[in-house]
Formats: structure tokens, sequence, C-alpha cells
């Protein structure tokens, strides 16, 4: 039986090592992603007014693969400060209007800074997001 000599075991441990520090999933923007899901519906979002330090108004759009207007879909908005590790002071209450959009108020952005507001959309069996980068 042939042994491992001295760099090799150590070249094998520092291979081990990395493995264990590297996440699963994660891609550049620091977020981690479920490549297993198939998004079917096209989630746009857009603030009302020029985005601003305080509560600001956001309107969603929600479609389906087809281009037609998704109502009745479970909408959620999450800014997040991804620089400072934190969110929002406060969780937007998302409305639908009936007619493919949703209002979500207060989108709270409390401090200048870049801003990374994720927004997920879900209605049986289809599901979509979008990311919006605001820098204040």
């Amino acid at each position: 039986m042939k042994t491992m000599n001295r760099r090799g075991w150590l070249a094998g441990l520092l291979l081990l090592g990395a493995a264990t520090l590297l996440p699963a999933c994660e891609t550049d923007d620091g977020h981690d992603h479920d490549h297993g899901t198939t998004e079917t519906f096209t989630v746009t979002a857009a603030f009302d007014e020029a985005a601003k330090v305080g509560k600001n108004t956001m309107t969603v759009t929600v479609k389906d693969s087809a281009g037609a207007a998704v109502s009745g879909a479970a909408v959620t908005v999450d800014p997040q400060m991804p620089m400072m590790g934190h969110g929002s002071i406060d969780t937007p209450v998302v409305t639908d209007n009936g007619d493919g959009t949703y209002k979500a108020d207060p989108v709270t952005l409390q401090m200048s800074g870049k801003w990374v507001i994720t927004v997920k959309a879900s209605k049986g069996s289809g599901s979509g997001e979008a990311t919006v980068d605001q820098t204040l």
C-alpha cells in the first residue's frame, strides 16, 4: 500500500476545506437562487415617482406566458440593503388592483445607499420574480 506524502496530504486537506466553504448555489449578486424553479410569470416593478429616502409606492405588473394580465396573485415586495445587511423598517402592503397590477405601499428606504427590492408573484402553479436595484 502506498502512503501519501506530506505535500499530497496537505493539498487534499486544502481542497476539502475550500469545497466546504463554497456556497451551494450563490451568484455574484450575493443572493441564493433556486435553479430548480421555472418562472411562468413576467413580473415588473417600478416606483410611482422618483425613489427617495423615506416612504415610496411601487406598481407591480404580473403577466402570464401569453402576456395576459394576472390578477389574484400572491405578491411580495422585499426591500433589502445588502451593504448594511438589513431590510426595510416597514413591510410593504400589496393591494391587487384587479387588472394584473398591484400597489405596494409603503416601500420604505430609510437611508441613502444601494437597495435591492425583490418582487415575487405566485398563483396556482405559476410564479415569477423581479429585482429592482435602486441607489439613493
